[in-house]
């Protein structure tokens, strides 16, 4: 009875605990399965990176045409049932709103008649034209910090292990993976994802066959709470004219409970050992901050909470990867969702939970996204 037991156990690890990790983890766990531990571990805490430093910006339509656009489509709808299951709005701020197209020129003083403009807290005499680029029926929000953690407070529930250690390694046996190598000693494994975000490339050291090509890009973000009882519902996507670089092309995303979220472009910076390490540039925020008081003179009376940086995961071909890893019995990879990876987490954690569960995926076609398409032999 005793080896019966063990052989019908499996021992699924999930190395990261972004928001890919997290849906992974939140979509198995939701299913119940019998005989089935999974171990999440994750190097220093919850959406700790990008799943808890990004806009949160979900969009429906803005990736047809490309290889993403049925997992992003198939995302935005997941997304409502997820909030519904998790009561989103209340615990991450869940809720759809309009996106706007806005032209600042910082230099403008003419003032314009503010009825023209429909973006009433940004200053009216800095606005040469604005256009709706999204509406509330294929553009939404989420807070991403909390969004990841309520997926994994779930799991949890549902009996989700949660090991707070670094990866070090993995110990193969027969050109198949048995545990998972951590600092804080070895984790057996029947089944191994690596959801590293842009630290998945590190990976590469623990397979001899081949090379995970993901980097990662830097990105720095500001955010401000506004006076009790104030929040805005519109996306805007800024170009400014003569904008200093990082500072050209900002967003902002205001939410829910009040908080201004702003983000600038993205610089070149090599990759940080871990979240724990991300350097932030106050030279960037300071000119993100600054141009938010510029174009919102309402932000001066708000409190300024933090100045942030964070990596996004760059795939080498642009496209993430999603399946089983080639060459070995039992590794799979999900991860390389640029920016994008909080809207596309709830497609990508389905199909993997499936292809883990069922041995394929029968809510997307994976196919694109074939991990033995783009990995490098060594």
């Amino acid at each position: 009875k005793r080896t019966t037991q063990r052989t019908m156990t499996q021992r699924i690890v999930i190395c990261g605990g972004g928001v890919i990790g997290s849906s992974i983890a939140y979509q198995i766990m939701k299913r119940k399965p019998e005989n089935t531990i999974v171990t999440l571990i994750e190097a220093n805490a919850i959406a700790s990176g990008a799943s808890g430093k990004a806009g949160g910006f979900l969009a429906s339509e803005w990736c047809d045409g490309e290889e993403i656009q049925q997992l992003a489509r198939s995302s935005f709808e997941l997304h409502k049932t997820i909030a519904k299951e998790l009561n989103g709005a209340d615990k991450y701020g869940y809720r759809s709103l309009d996106t706007l197209s806005v032209q600042i020129n910082p230099n403008s003083t003419k003032r314009k008649n503010s009825e023209e403009i429909p973006v009433g807290w940004i200053d009216p005499k800095l606005v040469t034209s604005v256009d709706v680029i999204g509406n509330k029926e294929n553009t939404a929000q989420v807070h991403p910090f909390f969004y990841t953690n309520a997926m994994i407070e779930s799991a949890q529930k549902e009996g989700l292990e949660v090991k707070i250690a670094t990866v070090e390694g993995l110990k193969f046996k027969g050109g198949k993976i048995v545990s998972v190598k951590t600092s804080r000693g070895r984790v057996k494994a029947d089944k191994v994802v690596i959801a590293m975000g842009p630290w998945t490339g590190s990976a590469s050291s623990w397979f001899p066959q081949f090379d995970i090509p993901i980097s990662g890009g830097r990105a720095h973000s500001v955010v401000f709470q506004l006076k009790e009882g104030k929040s805005y519902d519109q996306a805007l996507f800024l170009s400014v004219k003569g904008g200093k670089s990082g500072c050209a092309n900002p967003e902002i995303y205001p939410r829910p409970n009040g908080e201004i979220y702003m983000c600038g472009d993205q610089d070149d910076c090599e990759l940080a050992l871990g979240t724990s390490s991300v350097l932030v540039d106050s030279s960037r925020t300071s000119l993100l901050k600054e141009m938010a008081l510029k174009l919102a003179p309402e932000l001066n009376s708000a409190e300024f909470i933090k100045g942030q940086a964070c990596f996004l995961p760059i795939p080498q071909n642009g496209i993430p990867l999603i399946g089983k890893l080639p060459k070995v019995e039992n590794a799979y990879i999900a991860a390389g969702h640029t920016c994008w990876g909080i809207l596309n987490s709830p497609a990508t954690g389905l199909a993997m939970a499936e292809l883990l569960l069922d041995g394929k995926s029968s809510s997307i076609d994976l196919s694109p996204f074939d991990p033995s398409k783009f990995v490098k032999d060594k």
